[in-house]
């Protein structure tokens, strides 16, 4: 599929790896002193060493972010025989997306959601939860798949795979917040692009947003720890509107129409 390079996104996602890189060496700096303070005092060799811990851990978090944002919903890869519907619509939209089928896998979780994770478009995964198939109609499923896999078509899912891996730390609490927000914007607009129906996604979101008020608080909890990564936000309090990981739904259903009369005209 044809498109035009969104430059809004691609300079927020160079600014976030340099604030990311600057947090892992202002990490590296601080290791190195304070391991000097209590045994020697830091030389080359202590920063050297600290250098490639530091390094290890970006490594390690990059490689098995995916892995990691699985366990955290309690999802399992999932193959066509078990869910033949869910995987002939997202081979069908990676293809109008054209990028690679990346792998298919499903929460048991009543909180109705989807996430892509991954190194690169050759591996990503594109989870949904159980409540999503049982809450959406086909086309809403379809407008939400899209989204996923604009974040996997932008790109821009690589990075947030590290960013949630991190989301313990402040630092990268800070660079997820200085793109997750557009992300979402661009990955709906990509998503209407793919399926040529915002109106279908921006139906998904109202649906996601009301049936979350009904899930058990367990489920909440558990979709919670991946909510960097998950297509709405689990749930709004008066603070979490201060840190929201995504923009507000009325927002993005307003775009979206938008754009449904855009494409109309």
């Amino acid at each position: 599929m044809k498109r035009r390079y969104d430059w809004g996104l691609g300079v927020r996602m160079v600014l976030a790896l340099l604030v990311l890189g600057g947090l892992y060496i202002g990490l590296g700096y601080a290791a190195a002193l304070l391991f000097g303070f209590f045994v020697a005092a830091p030389g080359l060799g202590h920063f050297a060493g600290i250098a490639v811990a530091v390094l290890l851990l970006a490594g390690s978090q990059y490689y098995f972010g995916a892995n990691l944002a699985l366990r955290t919903m309690g999802a399992d890869v999932v193959e066509r025989e078990e869910y033949p519907d869910l995987h002939d619509r997202v081979t069908y939209l990676a293809q109008q997306a054209g990028v690679p089928k990346p792998r298919v896998a499903v929460a048991d979780n009543e909180t109705p959601n989807a996430f892509a994770a991954g190194r690169k478009q050759g591996n990503a995964v594109v989870c949904v939860t159980t409540g999503l198939l049982e809450e959406l109609d086909d086309e809403e499923l379809d407008g939400v798949l899209a989204h996923e896999l604009a974040h996997i078509m932008h790109r821009d899912f690589q990075l947030m795979t590290v960013i949630a891996a991190l989301v313990v730390w402040v630092g990268a609490f800070l660079v997820g917040r200085l793109i997750s927000r557009y992300r979402e914007f661009a990955a709906d607009r990509g998503a209407a692009t793919i399926t040529g129906n915002p109106a279908a996604l921006a139906s998904a979101l109202e649906t996601i947003s009301d049936e979350i008020e009904s899930v058990p608080e367990e489920d909440l909890r558990e979709a919670e720890r991946a909510s960097a990564l998950l297509a709405a936000e689990v749930r709004e309090t008066k603070l979490s509107r201060l840190f929201r990981t995504h923009p507000a739904v009325e927002n993005r259903v307003a775009k979206l129409r938008e754009q449904a009369v855009d494409m109309d005209a």
